[in-house]
């Protein structure tokens, strides 16, 4: 599951996700991370999945750590694209790609859902769902 957190200028500075990854044994995948001195970003994916992520979240948010599920999902209405390619190039972990010259595909697996796609859609055949 694809999770948001967000740091304060208080936990910052703290090994918090070093600390979850040894606390529960966990392989986190961080897919983009933002960081400065006094706040900080984090898209991570943990691989669990329901009532086992609960865990997790409850020790993030102990820890002062605001904590978003990111679950809607990307999708293509191919009757309103026009194959123009104006989602892949702004995606910023490449999960949409060009397929020939009339198709596109969206890696659900790889989207954070930022929705840059979905704005950058001059047909509006991309929503969140």
């Amino acid at each position: 599951m694809k999770l948001r957190l967000t740091y304060t200028p208080e936990n910052v500075g703290e090994p918090i996700l070093s600390k979850l990854i040894l606390a529960k044994g966990l392989e986190v995948n961080i897919i983009e991370a933002r960081i400065s001195g006094d706040r900080g970003t984090m898209i991570v994916d943990v691989p669990l999945r329901g009532d086992e992520v609960q865990g997790v979240v409850e020790f993030l948010r102990e820890r002062g750590v605001r904590v978003e599920s990111i679950a809607p999902l990307i999708e293509l209405d191919e009757g309103e694209c026009i194959y123009c390619g104006a989602c892949v190039s702004p995606c910023p972990v490449q999960a949409i790609r060009m397929e020939g010259w009339r198709g596109i595909r969206i890696d659900q697996d790889r989207c954070i859902r930022c929705m840059i796609c979905v704005n950058a859609c001059p047909m509006r055949a991309i929503r969140a769902v």
